[in-house]
């Protein structure tokens, strides 16, 4: 798979060091690190199957010990990655079918959430655990009906990175049972077996 990047930095935005990476893999050791050229860069990844990857700004990372400037995308064969950073935030488009549609999710939910979380009192614990409850349950029910490989890259991190009390994981492992065995996603199925 090969996916191509072009990348941007609007007027005004002070990038540090950008690096590219594979999911679960640490940035620090990444050889994709574009360089600007009048607020501009372009690369390919390639990966052997479609898979999630970020960029972030590790030069922030380094000097501030944080960054909000991280964003994902997949790798997709033929897919142009269209990247722009602008203060804080990557925008990311793609060509490719599958982060089309997990972006799609992602938008819906904004749409969706974004008011109600904007005016949440913040010390309010019991409206923001409903609200989370809520968001949650929105994204499984959504889930259940749109089938994509950001489920599975989801799930994926979330067993990887197991708690005990990860409410949501037995709720998205049915799902995982009752509609992925038999897609057109089961070639991706051994990676997560291990965990079912």
């Amino acid at each position: 798979m090969r996916c191509h990047v072009i990348g941007t930095v609007a007027e005004g935005t002070t990038p540090i060091e950008l690096r590219i990476y594979r999911d679960g893999e640490d940035p620090k050791n990444s050889t994709l690190r574009p360089e600007l050229k009048d607020g501009c860069f372009e690369c390919d990844v390639e990966d052997a199957q479609i898979e999630r990857w970020h960029i972030v700004d590790f030069g922030e990372v380094m000097e501030k010990g944080m960054t909000l400037r991280t964003g994902e995308f997949f790798v997709e064969d033929g897919a142009t990655v269209t990247i722009q950073l602008d203060g804080d935030k990557f925008d990311i488009q793609s060509t490719g079918k599958e982060y089309q549609a997990w972006h799609a999710m992602e938008q819906a939910a904004e749409a969706k959430f974004r008011l109600a979380y904007e005016k949440l009192d913040e010390n309010d614990k019991q409206k923001m655990a409903e609200l989370e409850n809520e968001y949650h349950q929105w994204t499984l029910d959504y889930y259940k009906v749109h089938s994509m490989l950001g489920f599975l890259f989801e799930l994926d991190g979330r067993l990887k990175g197991f708690h005990f009390n990860d409410t949501g994981l037995a709720a998205m492992l049915d799902i995982y049972h009752r509609q992925y065995s038999t897609s057109m996603y089961r070639s991706r199925l051994p990676s997560l077996m291990r965990y079912a």
